[in-house]
C-alpha cells in the first residue's frame, strides 16, 4: 500500500476464509472512514489495494458533547453533557431512552441512572490533579426487558498544564474527545485578580507567554472551542479546563559561547573573543576562562568576568599582555583599534630595537666586508 494514499494498518485477518472484519475502535459520529483490502502472500509480498470503500458512523449512540470544569478544586464539579441517538431503529430500540453516566476512575464506573436528560453536572469530584473522563449508556425497555440502546465513545475534560520558564509560561492543553478541538481561548488573571480575563486566541493546543515576571504567579483558564463534522450536533462545542497557576523561573542556560582566538606570534600575545551567549538567555551576568600552558594540559579555571554596569559582556581580551606571561586585560569592542595602534606600536618598537642592535655589531667589525 502506498503511504501516499493515507492509510495505516488497522488489523491483520490471517484466515483468508474470513472475509469480515468488524472495526469498532471508538470511531467518531459524524465523521467518514474509508477501508482497503491488501492480501499479503507467504513471502511477505503484498497484492494491488482493493478499491476504496467509504462509509460515515451514524447517530445511533448517545454522543458526548460536553466535559466542562466549573469548579477546580479536590472536590469540584463537572458538567457532562450529550446528544441523544436520533438514527436508531426504534422498532428494536423503542423510545423513551434513559441514560447512565460512568466516570473513568481507572476504569469506568457508574454513578449516575435513571437520566431522562441529555446532561448531568457531577458533584465533588477532583478537577485538579487530572482530567475526568466520562461516557453515556442510552438504554430502553423492550418487551423482553430492559435493553442496552448503545453507549458514547468517552469525552475528557480539557486538562491545562504549566511548564515554567524563564520570562514565560507554557500552557499545554490536553483533550481526549470524539469531536476535534480547533481553537483555544485563554484567559488570564494575577494572584490578586478577582476573576480571570480574556487574554489570547491559538489555534494550536500550546501556548507560550512570554515577557513575564519572574518569580511572580499567573493563573490561566483555557476554553476549547469544536466541533463534529455533522450538522446534527449544535457547533461549535465549548468547553473549559481547570484553572492553573505558574511562576515563571530562570531554568535555561545561556547558550555556550562562541570563541575565537587570533595569536600574534611576533608580539607574543594571544586576542580572546566570544560571541552568542545571549542568543539562549537574555541575563548572562559573567563568564569564567580556562587556560592551560600546554596542549593536552587540564585547563583550570584562570579568570573570572562579572557583569559590569555599561560594559558589555561580549567583549576582546587579550592574553599575554605587555608580555607578562598568564596575564589578562579586558579590552572593550571600542579600543580594537587602540589596540591594533598599540601593537603597531610596540613592532616599531622592536624593529628599531634590531636596528640598533646591528649597528652594534658593525661597530664591534669594523672591517667586516659582505661578499655579494
Amino acid at each position: 500500500m502506498p503511504n501516499d494514499l493515507g492509510f495505516e494498518l488497522i488489523a491483520s485477518v490471517p484466515d483468508l476464509s474470513n472475509t469480515t472484519y468488524v472495526d469498532d475502535d471508538l470511531l467518531s459520529f459524524g465523521a467518514t472512514y474509508c477501508y482497503r483490502v491488501v492480501v499479503r502472500f507467504d513471502d511477505g509480498s503484498e497484492s494491488l489495494s482493493s478499491d476504496e470503500v467509504c462509509t460515515t458512523i451514524k447517530k445511533d449512540v448517545p454522543v458526548m458533547t460536553h466535559a466542562d470544569v466549573m469548579t477546580t478544586a479536590t472536590s469540584g464539579d463537572v458538567y457532562v453533557g450529550w446528544s441523544p441517538p436520533t438514527e436508531m431503529d426504534t422498532l428494536i430500540f423503542p423510545k423513551p431512552y434513559t441514560y447512565k453516566v460512568f466516570r473513568n476512575e481507572g476504569s469506568f464506573i457508574e454513578i449516575t441512572d435513571g437520566l431522562t436528560d441529555s446532561s448531568y453536572v457531577d458533584l465533588g469530584v477532583n478537577t485538579i490533579d487530572k482530567a475526568q473522563t466520562y461516557k453515556v449508556e442510552a438504554w430502553c425497555t423492550t418487551s423482553e426487558g430492559p435493553a442496552l440502546v448503545g453507549e458514547s465513545i468517552p469525552a475528557s475534560t480539557p486538562y491545562l498544564i504549566l511548564e515554567p520558564n524563564d520570562n514565560r509560561l507554557e500552557l499545554t492543553i490536553t483533550a481526549n474527545v470524539p469531536w476535534f478541538n480547533d481553537r483555544y481561548y485563554i484567559e488570564r488573571k494575577a494572584i490578586s485578580d478577582v476573576d480571570f480575563v480574556p487574554y489570547d486566541t491559538t489555534d494550536y493546543h500550546v501556548y507560550v507567554d512570554s515577557g513575564l515576571v519572574n518569580t511572580r504567579t499567573y493563573c490561566y483558564r483555557v476554553t476549547t472551542e469544536g466541533a463534529y463534522d455533522s450538522n446534527l450536533i449544535q457547533n461549535p462545542l465549548h468547553n473549559r479546563s481547570q484553572y492553573a497557576c505558574g511562576i515563571p523561573y530562570d531554568f535555561t542556560p545561556p547558550c555556550p559561547p562562541n570563541l575565537d582566538v587570533d595569536d600574534d606570534c611576533e608580539a607574543q600575545t594571544d586576542l580572546l573573543s566570544w560571541f552568542g551567549s545571549h542568543e539562549c538567555s537574555d541575563d548572562v551576568m559573567g563568564y569564567n576562562i580556562y587556560w592551560g600552558q600546554f596542549l593536552g594540559d587540564t585547563l583550570e579555571l584562570y579568570a573570572t568576568y562579572d557583569h559590569i554596569e555599561g560594559i558589555e559582556l561580549d567583549s576582546t581580551f587579550v592574553f599575554n599582555f605587555e608580555q607578562n606571561e598568564g596575564t589578562i586585560d579586558l579590552i572593550e569592542k571600542t579600543d580594537i583599534q587602540t589596540l591594533a595602534s598599540y601593537c603597531q606600536e610596540l613592532q616599531q618598537k622592536e624593529d628599531e630595537i634590531s636596528s640598533l642592535e646591528d649597528l652594534l655589531k658593525k661597530k664591534k667589525n669594523p672591517h667586516q666586508t659582505i661578499l655579494k
